[in-house]
């Protein structure tokens, strides 16, 4: 019966772990394996195979302790295996919450309050106090912070004042769901909006601190909040006091679905729209000027795709330059007038046509038409605007509802009408038939009716073409005339436009990309009909209508609002909002009901950081935010600050690209393809949990430039990197058990290897350095996970484990190794800082022990720096000859292996032959690596190394010729072609340190020898 079973676990540093499991407790000495040991009676075991072939330590999993010894010679006192409780798992859940108030406020605050260097100002763009924070919100946020937490590395003082977008329409609606339609007072919607607003913040900056966002979550700013509400308003009355801000009644863009009117940046195209277009015939009433024929009807021939503005048509425009003609349709019995050019594809809706004459535009000014819902008579005007591209050549006008026929109207006196309401519905003053009806729906249709009975519809047609849209409630919007307050853009755009020429953008696209938005605007429109925003401060003349715009009122209302909140202009009376001025001029006068279009809230945000952080330059060091923000908030941030004061909000403009999901489509939640932020720090349905540093990992790693695909692919990735660094770390850590900063060997008494190392080191400090300075994140991690896994793991691990587990604690071949790997894990820690903030103080508080003085966080031990002493150029050449001959050993003992001659790379002997004849530059640098500390050797993974003229078998099959390369930094190419032959070791293997290197069976090799003997 077995008395004992063994199960092969993962190895640990280069240690393999058995676990025992007793079948029956012995007290006495037993065989385990073919050794003696002496078992302490406990039900299970870690035994912990050392690189001796004979030595065995004993974990208990139990209770209990139990020893086991080798049988004939003890070496576990001899040999230093590593030690380290940094756990080789991340456990997000325990480390996170852990290190949250350190990482977040704690850190904040010390930095603001701190004596450092200069200001480094990150403002916040503020997310919509709306729901739940998405992924797109953790890519943002994240990117923001790594940026801070790196300045704040490089010694500068942080600013940064997370924000929350407030008002707008979203918010409005949830509060008019949850009011009975009898209680829909302003104050009413503005009491439930604003505890809407203030419970989505609260949940939103918990998500924030999860995600380790550093910050002083008790200095935020709302733009709901009073002192926001006043800076906003002092910016809207610099832009009054230059002359930019008008009232109008004229068209612009209106939501029927949001009931408001909507700014161009407001607006989202839809390709796919259809409408229905109409030709419809208007009869000539006179010619004018024009002597044209008058006997039989003439018809002028229009096109439209908005029918239902044929209610307001006011004027049929012509271009003064088009040849237009006059045709008789036998088949219609009428005459036509229409572009020539346009005649040949027009003969397809009329027939046959015949010329009666022809003439320029200009000639029909003068002449005049009935209107073809009212049979009023209307005048033909002239226009640069028409072309002869589309439709007939004549454009119907309605400048009611066309800012196009407005402008060319309005000059000439024309009526401006629009029987259109709030909702999109035809009024009472379009009559009986189509009042209550939707001008896009059944309205659209009763019109082509009304037209059609009056024999004048001459055909319809559905068509397809890109139309607005309403960019929250994905619905169709509409031209309609309203009263509206607006910004004349004209002079602001070319001073932006000017000044944008010395803002850093990221990407460079990102700067013909806000110009494009710039010059397509020439006026904004800032009024919006809704009860939850901030009001325009602004007085009407009971009779004449005419606005009270004076300094003087803009100020006292602002004053009011910073006593006693904004809700002030709702619930005080109009007498007690004015100056004393006004109130007691006898003149009662109405205070307005718009509020503030919500990018000029939100644009105004940069007015309150600077009244916190002066400066005379720019206001910002860098704004952030994604792509769609171009036409958002970077433009209306721009606009607002360089109409008020003539400054830029920014000096850096970095934009970061949407999320897509791993088939490439745009996540959202309508596809049901988000992932949700906590999906990726618990673990979802298709995604394993990575903990908030590993999200931040993740964001760090992409190229948020561009779209960012999210999948369980590209999520893997980063948990592999993610591993790789822990590895490293947890070796580094467990290896320097022993071992202090006083300890540092000087640099000249460094192993060759280490020295390469050290080089390597400096030369991923330059590249990390310079990644962050560019914010090319990516570019940054990517460069510390193949530190990781080709500099660290394959290559520098694999070679010093030797000297850190098998050399005496003291001596200096070891304290080389320590000393490089001090120097990496301080480098280390911090190139993981600014991504991952709580794994890094996790680390630290590890390695503090290495410090004759740490500080309490991470973040205070600043940025590694290059040391000029470190730098190797010529020693990484030499080194790039052994990394060659190590990829060609490798491959022969990776035959030597699947043909079982060797199970291990230190059964083998490597005989290298350089022929004499061949430069000697290569094999003189070869044999100075490996005289120096046999380096070579322990570089190639093998026991034994012949290098020079001896000869080789070329006839083995465990040959190889390799042309050697050297490239000296400014020298010429040395080329060296060596004879590579594998063999078994012919001497025995060592009990201690497992090398192919001892005279006989069970002796221990030169090395070890007095090693051991010294513990004797």
């Amino acid at each position: 019966m077995p008395i004992c079973k063994f199960y092969k676990t993962p190895k640990f540093l280069g240690v393999v772990t058995y676990k025992f499991t007793s079948l029956k407790l012995m007290s006495k000495p037993m065989m385990i394996s073919g050794l003696r040991a002496n078992l302490t009676p406990v039900k299970n075991f870690w035994l912990n195979q050392s690189l001796s072939n004979g030595t065995f330590a004993c974990r208990s999993i139990s209770t209990a302790p139990a020893l086991l010894a080798a049988s004939k010679n003890d070496f576990k006192d001899s040999v230093l295996l590593p030690k380290t409780n940094f756990s080789i798992r991340y456990a997000a859940a325990e480390v996170e919450q852990k290190y949250r108030a350190r990482c977040t406020t704690d850190i904040y605050r010390w930095q603001g309050d701190a004596n450092r260097g200069p200001e480094f100002i990150l403002h916040d763009g503020p997310p919509y106090a709306n729901g739940s924070l998405h992924i797109g919100h953790a890519l943002n946020k994240v990117l923001k912070d790594i940026i801070n937490r790196y300045k704040l590395l490089r010694g500068y003082r942080v600013r940064y004042i997370p924000g929350w977008d407030c008002h707008g329409l979203p918010i409005e609606l949830k509060a008019l769901a949850k009011l009975k339609a009898s209680n829909m007072t302003p104050l009413a919607i503005r009491k439930v909006a604003r505890e809407t607003a203030l419970k989505a913040i609260e949940e939103q900056k918990e998500d924030l601190k999860k995600w380790g966002i550093m910050a002083d979550w008790n200095d935020i700013y709302r733009t709901l909040d009073s002192e926001y509400i006043a800076s906003q308003l002092e910016v809207f009355k610099e832009f009054l006091k230059k002359g930019y801000v008008y009232r109008q009644y004229r068209p612009s863009h209106w939501s029927p679905s949001s009931q408001t009117a909507l700014a161009e940046s407001e607006l989202e195209y839809n390709d796919k729209h259809v409408s229905t277009s109409a030709y419809v015939k208007m009869l000539i009433n006179s010619w004018g000027k024009l002597d044209a024929d008058s006997n039989t009807p003439t018809y002028a021939l229009i096109w439209t795709t908005t029918p239902w503005t044929l209610t307001s048509n006011q004027a049929i425009a012509v271009h003064p330059e088009i040849h237009y003609s006059l045709l008789r349709s036998h088949q219609h019995k009428c005459n036509y007038l229409m572009a020539s050019s346009l005649v040949p594809q027009l003969s397809a809706e009329l027939g046959p046509l015949e010329l009666i004459q022809g003439f320029s535009g200009s000639t029909l000014k003068g002449t005049t038409y009935l209107q073809p819902i009212t049979g009023a008579v209307k005048p033909f005007i002239l226009a640069d605007f028409v072309t002869e591209t589309t439709g007939t050549g004549l454009v119907h006008s309605a400048p009611g509802h066309g800012m196009t026929d407005y402008l060319a109207c309005h000059p000439l006196g024309i009526e401006i009408t629009s029987q259109v309401n709030s909702y999109g519905k035809f009024t009472e003053e379009a009559g009986p038939r189509l009042q209550g009806k939707d001008v896009l729906k059944d309205g659209t249709s009763e019109v082509l009716a009304i037209i059609a009975e009056k024999g004048l519809l001459v055909s319809q047609a559905p068509y397809t073409h890109s139309y607005p849209y309403d960019w929250r409630t994905k619905k169709p919007i509409i031209q309609r005339a309203t009263a509206q307050w607006f910004v004349n853009l004209s002079q602001v755009t070319q001073d932006a436009l000017q000044a944008l020429g010395s803002v850093a953008t990221i990407p460079a696209s990102g700067r013909n990309r806000l110009s494009k938005f710039l010059l397509s605007r020439s006026e904004w429109c800032i009024s919006r009909q809704r009860s939850w925003g901030v009001p325009i401060p602004v007085f009407y003349h009971p009779e004449s209508g005419e606005p009270l715009l004076d300094d003087e009122v803009i100020s006292h209302v602002i004053d009011i609002i910073k006593a006693e909140g904004p809700d002030a202009w709702w619930t005080k009376p109009t007498a007690s909002l004015l100056p004393a001025k006004y109130a007691t001029s006898g003149t009662e006068y109405q205070k307005g009901t718009d509020t503030m279009d919500v990018w000029f809230d939100s644009g105004s945000s940069w007015s309150l950081i600077q009244k916190r952080f002066p400066r005379d330059d720019f206001v910002a060091d860098v704004y952030l935010e994604g792509s769609d923000q171009h036409r958002g908030w970077f433009q209306s941030s721009l606009l607002t600050a360089m109409g008020a004061c003539s400054k830029l909000p920014y000096r850096t403009l970095i934009t970061h690209g949407f999320l897509m999901d791993q088939a490439g489509a745009k996540m959202s939640k309508s596809l049901g393809n988000v992932i949700a932020p906590n999906a990726l720090i618990n673990g979802g349905k298709e995604t394993k949990p990575m903990g908030a540093d590993g999200m931040r990992f993740w964001v760090a790693s992409s190229d948020y430039t561009q779209d960012i695909h999210v999948g369980p692919k590209a999520l893997a990735s980063t948990l592999g990197g993610l591993a790789k660094i822990r590895n490293s770390t947890r070796f580094m850590l467990a290896n320097l058990f022993d071992f202090h900063e006083s300890k540092l060997l000087p640099y000249d008494q460094l192993h060759s290897i280490d020295k390469l190392v050290l080089h390597e080191l400096n030369l991923l400090t330059a590249a990390i350095t310079d990644a962050f300075d560019c914010f090319t994140f990516n570019r940054a991690v990517h460069d510390l996970f193949r530190f990781s896994s080709a500099t660290l793991s394959a290559f520098y691990f694999d070679i010093c484990k030797d000297r850190l587990y098998l050399m005496r604690a003291d001596s200096s071949s070891r304290r080389s190794a320590q000393t490089v790997l001090f120097h990496v894990l301080n480098s280390y820690i911090r190139f993981i800082a600014p991504v991952g903030c709580h794994m890094a103080e996790e680390i630290f508080d590890h390695a503090k022990f290495l410090f004759t003085s740490p500080p309490d966080s991470v973040f205070k031990m600043g940025w590694p720096e290059q040391v000029e002493e470190w730098n190797a150029p010529l020693l990484l050449q030499e080194w790039s000859i052994v990394h060659q001959l190590r990829s060609a050993v490798n491959s022969l003992i990776a035959l030597a292996r699947e043909q079982g001659v060797v199970k291990s790379s230190l059964e083998t002997k490597v005989l290298i032959h350089v022929p004499s004849s061949d430069d000697s530059t290569i094999s003189h640098i070869l044999s100075q690596i490996e005289a120096s500390n046999q380096e070579l050797t322990t570089a190639l993974l093998t026991s034994q190394l012949s290098f020079g003229a001896d000869p080789v078998n070329e006839a083995s099959p465990f040959y190889k010729s390799v042309e050697l390369l050297y490239n000296a930094p400014g020298g010429p190419v040395h080329k060296l072609t060596v004879g590579i032959e594998l063999t078994r070791s012919n001497a025995h293997k060592c009990p201690r340190c497992w090398m192919w290197a001892s005279p006989s069976p069970d002796s221990l090799c030169c090395r070890c020898k007095p090693i051991v003997n010294s513990f004797n």
